[in-house]
């Protein structure tokens, strides 16, 4: 959870997406692109002529998969942001933050397990 905590931390500081910014996404947009993040490191998602997964919310420049594991810690700080979102307005959260959660346990268990040659 740490790891994904600071990458929503560096998403605020860094890029300056802050809960202001965030809250002009009102369209699920953070939680498709959450989605797209952690389909790629799940299978690797097909792109589109654009260059960017189906589903992508936004333009091509903003569409930077790395590593799996990378990825993952993307969408879980995207879910976060979203769900922090969605509590703003007093919204459920319950489902993305079970989402969250076990992207936080996925990304613990790759910390642990060496990788497979």
């Amino acid at each position: 959870m740490l790891r994904i905590l600071s990458e929503r931390k560096r998403q605020i500081e860094a890029e300056g997406f802050d809960v202001a910014h965030d809250d002009e996404h009102r369209g699920g947009e953070m939680f498709s692109a959450a989605l797209c993040y952690q389909s790629n490191a799940d299978f690797g998602l097909p792109l589109t002529v654009d260059g960017v997964p189906v589903g992508w919310p936004w333009g091509r420049e903003w569409w930077k998969p790395k590593t799996p594991e990378r990825d993952l810690v993307r969408a879980g700080a995207l879910y976060l942001a979203e769900a922090e979102r969605l509590k703003r307005l007093g919204e459920p959260t319950v489902h993305i933050d079970r989402l969250v959660d076990r992207i936080a346990a996925r990304l613990d268990a790759m910390a642990v397990t060496p990788p497979q040659s």
